[in-house]
């Protein structure tokens, strides 16, 4: 038979291509080398923006934005700020200046880490070659993937937040930096009661910022429902006037409404605040700020309730006392010389000394204690200093230092191998040189 020469034979690459299923071709597409440099590159742009961009917006914020997304929005600033009158009417106190940028979206720290981690699984691991020769950049690379998925593990489960202890004051909790809840306790006449308190977690109101958006909380051991809504991530609670309470107006409450304010840089130092209504029971609104440090008490079915929003607490399997706090500072100048906590630890009817130091802290079932800091900010000479310790409870705390461990054994091994390879080489060289003379000489 003869072919039909105006019909053209695919190429071969386009051939092998077409013959790929699904799963082959993404399996491809991990693997790839050029997906890897893409990845790589944008990890820099992300880094690069996302670090000068903590000059405007802070350091937390800059985490969460570039690092912590999915999907990053980069603002672009395009030419001089222009003054802007917001409202109907040029009637605003103070012009808005306002900068005309353009927005490119770059993909977050969050999604770059998870194509490299299935790329370096891909192209690195399944499918390098395996022999005698490669074991080291394959332990090398499989401690690059460790490292990856720790950060995974961390950014998933860490627990982090303070611990401020007075001298010869003993805690057993610790206060979370960034996290809040709303905590719903049945107020008992007998104080030695153990404590029972209903949890509301703000993943499930922080998102109620927008006018007229509320959500409704019920629980069986609950005579009301809890009605949340106007969250603020920072703000404070202003006195309006009688016109405006009487009106009711911008939501005010009791005579007071809670002021928006613009988001602190460090997001610990927010003060977040929301309006709670009570559905049943007297009907009361009030409003909830975080640094109140008193619950709001209702009546319901002639009970008593504390409703307070606060930093949430976590319980530690143990508890420490501070027994001396010492700080002091190089002659002349504000740098901390010594910054030093003795605390004793009381664990399952044990007392263990430690001391808790700058550079050593104490790590203990899973829980680190950093000493951070101190107080009160405006102490005197010869004043009373508390000792405040940072505190992080992380499962994989301890995997950066293996994953470091497995790549340096990967390199040494890969090292010791092209060294020895070269040695070799250069045995047979000589050899061959020697030859080449005692052959020339016998001539």
């Amino acid at each position: 038979m003869s072919s039909d020469p105006t019909k053209s034979k695919s190429p071969p690459a386009l051939a092998e291509r077409s013959s790929l299923g699904i799963g082959q071709r993404i399996f491809k597409f991990f693997c790839s080398f050029g997906l890897c440099v893409t990845v790589l590159f944008f990890l820099f742009i992300i880094t690069l923006v996302g670090t000068l961009s903590q000059v405007d917006i802070g350091l937390w914020a800059s985490q969460q934005k570039y690092f912590n997304s999915i999907i990053a929005l980069h603002e672009i600033p395009l030419g001089s700020p222009v003054e802007v009158v917001e409202g109907e009417l040029a009637t605003m106190d103070t012009p808005v200046k306002k900068q005309p940028s353009i927005t490119i979206p770059l993909p977050g720290g969050y999604l770059l880490m998870i194509v490299l981690f299935f790329n370096l699984v891909c192209g690195a691991i399944v499918n390098a070659r395996k022999n005698w020769r490669t074991p080291g950049m394959l332990i090398a690379h499989f401690s690059i993937i460790f490292l990856i998925f720790a950060g995974f593990v961390s950014y998933h489960w860490k627990r982090e937040g303070n611990m401020a202890l007075n001298p010869n004051e003993r805690s057993a909790e610790f206060q979370s930096y960034h996290n809040w809840v709303i905590e719903i306790e049945e107020l008992a006449e007998d104080e030695s009661a153990p404590r029972r308190a209903l949890i509301i977690d703000d993943s499930q109101f922080k998102d109620l910022t927008k006018d007229g958006e509320e959500r409704t909380f019920k629980h069986s051991s609950l005579p009301f429902d809890l009605v949340l809504s106007q969250f603020t991530k920072n703000s404070e609670p202003v006195r309006v006037g009688p016109q405006e309470e009487a009106k009711n107006a911008d939501g005010s409450i009791g005579g007071f409404r809670l002021r928006e304010l613009e988001p602190e840089d460090a997001n610990e130092a927010n003060m977040a605040g929301i309006v709670a209504t009570l559905r049943g029971g007297s009907g009361a609104s009030g409003i909830l700020w975080g640094r109140t440090p008193f619950s709001w008490v209702v009546e319901a079915a002639d009970r008593q309730f504390g409703i307070r929003l606060k930093k949430r607490t976590y319980n530690l399997p143990f508890a420490l006392r501070l027994d001396k706090f010492t700080h002091e500072v190089h002659p002349g100048t504000n740098k901390a010389k010594v910054f030093l906590s003795d605390v004793t630890k009381f664990e399952d009817k044990r007392e263990e000394k430690i001391k808790i130091t700058m550079n050593e802290p104490l790590r203990h079932q899973g829980y680190t204690f950093f000493q951070s800091s101190y107080g009160p900010p405006d102490a005197r000479p010869g004043d009373t200093l508390y000792s405040v310790f940072t505190v992080v409870e992380n499962p994989s705390d301890m995997w950066p230092l293996w994953s470091c461990v497995l790549s340096a054994i990967g390199l040494g091994i890969h090292f010791v191998q092209k060294l020895m390879k070269h040695l070799q080489r250069a045995a047979k060289k000589r050899e061959q040189g020697d030859q080449l003379i005692a052959g020339a000489s016998k001539a």
